[in-house]
């Protein structure tokens, strides 16, 4: 039995439908499309009317049914910390909008009763059934939503508190993005109002209020997207994997451009030295149009470190610091083409160690989402060479299933049916908040998926020895780096050495040349002083024998 199927809610019996359910020209009830195309029409308030809950007729039972499902909630250990919140906060909301609540009371700007509210919000709900999704995984994310109006910025600001607190600890640091004292916060009191913006928006789009409470924690993170642009994209099953791939981008860009009014801080691609920043979703046809899917290369590894980690990361962080988290998702089609296999683990075991090693960042600053479309076996290979590393598969989520990306692609003017927008959701939920939560999975039934989920089962026993490997590998490798980098410095130390006994020995010389030239001047001084004393004596000599001969001739 799927983890949420204790939590649905019986139908309400359809009433009469009143005069708001036709349309201006009186021609009768219209349909569910219409119906969902004329709201974005309507006022806000008669909005907020239409999503209503009805008024329980027996607000004790409720209150019982709830009481007792909470219970089984907490007893259950499978129950992930999301789920117990996401409870207790519609436990609360019906709560606060039974009739005697004040707060909550919504008028539609005419004369129309609680009674008639109510009938029309039952007859609403009937022509808008909620489905169950078949893999497994139930979420409020159909037409019938709640509006986040019952939400206050204080609200919401406690829910991004307690996600921090529950699911990422490392935020909440002295130095960190965003920490906590005494429940305060006043980075989050400031995301708080955005956050607010984000879940009425989504709501608008037509998320469920569980779900939008979900993807409004994407406020406290940069998204940067990394993207496959190789030619096998455009090339193989006949161009369906460029569409595939442009739909779940765009997608990706309308969710989060409500978190963040830039939209995605930056698209990169693999082999394109194009840079897209702030990215919105009116971006995505343009830059499709012009994109050239002609790369012959997929690596990996190389392009999330030089054009992702290193921007943003690495250079981010030691010149004006991260502002926020930084939160990677990488489409691709395939494995690993153009680098080692082991060049991917490595560039992300680099990053982690990074990030924990740092005390401003922690190891909750960094998050991996890998998506893969195509029917690419490699791809596989790829995902569970990740997601079996227990050196860094905390920081990693990873989403196979090219069938289920596909639940992202819709063609033609059509509306998609509620089936079509509830598997719609529940992959956009699985796609950007994976890496954040522990647990989040969809269940898939495909043959390559069990075959993958059986690969992983069986990796998994051997953890504990792998995991012993891995360390020793990486303990050999860390050891055999320290001694090449210890050798690089000896080898510098005696080229220097080398270089500083060149120069005393061309000093020696050249004070040697110094001396024997000194010595050369002396000997000349000498010999030129010889020769002076010499001359003069020859002077002396000529001057005593012309005096000796005057004297002779006097004599």
């Amino acid at each position: 039995m799927p983890k949420f199927d204790r939590f649905r809610r019986s139908k309400s019996p359809a009433p009469q439908n009143t005069s708001e359910d036709k349309t201006d020209g009186g021609q009768g009830s219209t349909t569910n499309a219409s119906k969902r195309n004329h709201s974005r029409q309507l006022k806000p308030e008669w909005k907020l009317e239409r999503f209503r809950r009805p008024k329980s007729p027996a607000p004790q039972t409720t209150s019982d049914s709830r009481n007792n499902t909470s219970s089984e909630l907490k007893s259950d250990p499978s129950a992930s910390k999301v789920d117990q919140e996401n409870l207790e906060l519609v436990r609360k909301h019906d709560q606060i909008r039974t009739p005697t609540s004040p707060a909550l009371h919504y008028s539609s700007g005419n004369n129309e009763t609680d009674s008639d509210r109510d009938a029309n919000t039952s007859a609403f709900k009937d022509n808008h059934e909620q489905p169950k999704l078949e893999y497994g995984l139930e979420v409020d994310m159909g037409v019938s939503k709640t509006s986040a109006s019952v939400l206050s910025k204080d609200r919401v600001e406690s829910l991004l508190i307690d996600f921090i607190l529950n699911e990422k600890p490392h935020l909440n640091r002295p130095r960190g993005f965003y920490p906590i004292v005494d429940r305060k916060s006043e980075r989050l009191a400031g995301l708080a109002g955005d956050a607010l913006l984000m879940a009425e928006g989504l709501q608008e789009d037509g998320c469920g209020f569980e779900l939008s409470l979900q993807l409004m924690r994407l406020v406290l993170y940069d998204l940067v997207v990394l993207v496959d642009d190789s030619a096998t994209i455009d090339i193989l099953e006949n161009g369906a994997r460029k569409t595939t791939l442009q739909q779940v981008l765009a997608q990706i860009t309308e969710v989060y451009t409500h978190a963040r009014k830039g939209g995605i801080l930056s698209v990169r691609f693999f082999n394109n030295a194009q840079r897209v920043s702030n990215f919105t979703p009116e971006k995505v046809p343009k830059l499709f149009r012009k994109l050239k899917f002609n790369g012959c290369q997929t690596r990996t590894g190389t392009e999330l470190r030089r054009k992702v980690l290193d921007p943003y990361l690495y250079e981010k962080a030691e010149a004006s610091g991260m502002g926020k988290p930084l939160l990677i998702i990488i489409l691709t089609d395939g494995g690993v083409e153009g680098e080692q296999n082991h060049v991917l683990r490595n560039v992300i075991a680099h990053a982690v160690n990074h990030i924990t090693n740092k005390e401003e960042l922690g190891p909750d600053a960094l998050a991996f989402q890998f998506a893969t479309v195509g029917n690419d076996s490699r791809a596989a290979e790829l995902i569970r060479s990740l997601v079996c590393n227990p050196l860094i598969s905390r920081w990693i989520d990873c989403f196979a299933a090219d069938d289920y990306l596909k639940e992202l692609v819709h063609e033609g003017d059509t509306p998609r049916t509620n089936d079509e927008e509830v598997s719609r959701w529940n992959v956009l939920r699985k796609l950007m908040l994976g890496p954040l939560y522990e647990g989040l999975e969809i269940e898939m039934d495909d043959s390559a998926t069990r075959q993958l989920k059986e690969a992983i089962a069986a990796e998994a026993a051997v953890t504990p020895r792998m995991k012993i490997d891995t360390k020793k590998a990486l303990e050999a490798a860390a050891l055999e780096e320290a001694t090449r980098r210890k050798m690089e410095i000896d080898a510098k130390k005696a080229l220097e050495a080398a270089a500083l006994e060149e120069a005393t020995r061309r000093k020696m010389e050249i004070d040697t040349k110094k001396a024997l030239e000194a010595a050369a001047l002396e000997e000349a001084t000498r010999r030129k002083m010889e020769i002076e004393e010499k001359r003069e004596l020859e002077t002396i000599s000529d001057e005593l024998d012309i005096e000796i001969r005057r004297r002779r001739f006097h004599w």
